[in-house]
């Protein structure tokens, strides 16, 4: 199963979020609107980047070799900044059009269009590093389990590592959410630290790797603190005692023994 980079999956069928995002016009506003230049989707990415490729490059002996899988590539975001360190690189999508412009600005990395868990063979795998980026937050609660499972299964054995992240974080939400609670308003879909844990541990992976970015809430980035902002951010980027209160947090699982 795929989808869009930080959107929705599942079997197109039993997905409505897949299906929204199958539209020709979500290429263009994620690239141009979500990560455009100085935006704060933006800021947050140029401070992830760099941990992802440490965690590509700290896989001993397979430098330049490894066999990586992004499932949900959308656009190509994750995939194009690993593909140099890669041997082989993979983007799976349920979206032909968010794959186009992936395959646009890729080096070599190939990519596939559909829905691995009706499609096993589009990712056959097994796989040295699995990234899955802006997935699980934004798919449904069922198919969460279903996929993790999946992505479990096409890992090259305990070396080999699997990478989510939860870019709503529901600890660094709670001011929000009391209040439009107060307002009445719908709250915003998160996941907590622990959900994240529970969901990896329950497939059967061992987190190893927690790392938090984004301590400042985004609208303090658009005003006249912007500055503090984003020093404070880039300073508790990382592997802190905090980061499972950031926005994001990024996970490294690796199977057992």
């Amino acid at each position: 199963m795929s989808t869009k980079e930080g959107h929705t999956s599942g079997a197109e069928e039993s997905s409505a979020y897949a299906r929204m995002h199958l539209a020709d016009w979500v290429p263009g506003h994620y690239d141009k609107v979500m990560y455009a230049p100085g935006s704060y989707d933006s800021f947050i990415w140029g401070l992830e980047r760099p941990f992802l490729r440490e965690v590509a490059a700290s896989l001993d002996g397979r430098l330049g070799k490894l066999r990586l899988l992004d499932f949900a590539c959308g656009t190509g975001r994750i995939v194009i900044a690993l593909e140099d360190l890669a041997g082989e690189s993979l983007g799976v999508d349920i979206s032909p059009h968010m794959l186009s412009e992936a395959r646009a600005k890729a080096q070599h990395a190939q990519f596939r269009a559909g829905d691995i868990l009706e499609q096993p063979q589009l990712a056959p795998g097994p796989y040295d590093l699995i990234t899955a980026i802006r997935f699980f937050l934004n798919t449904e609660d069922e198919m969460r389990g279903r996929v993790m499972v999946a992505l479990r299964g096409l890992l090259a054995g305990p070396e080999s590592r699997l990478v989510f992240n939860i870019h709503m974080n529901s600890v660094h939400f709670i001011p929000n959410a009391i209040y439009k609670r107060l307002h009445g308003w719908p709250p915003f879909r998160t996941m907590s630290y622990w959900q994240a844990r529970r969901l990896a541990r329950e497939a059967g992976l061992e987190v190893v790797e927690v790392h938090g970015f984004g301590l400042v809430p985004q609208r303090i980035h658009r005003g006249p603190l912007a500055r503090l902002a984003r020093w404070l951010d880039r300073t508790t980027a990382g592997t802190t005692p905090i980061a499972w209160a950031l926005r994001d947090m990024v996970f490294v699982c690796r199977l057992p023994g």
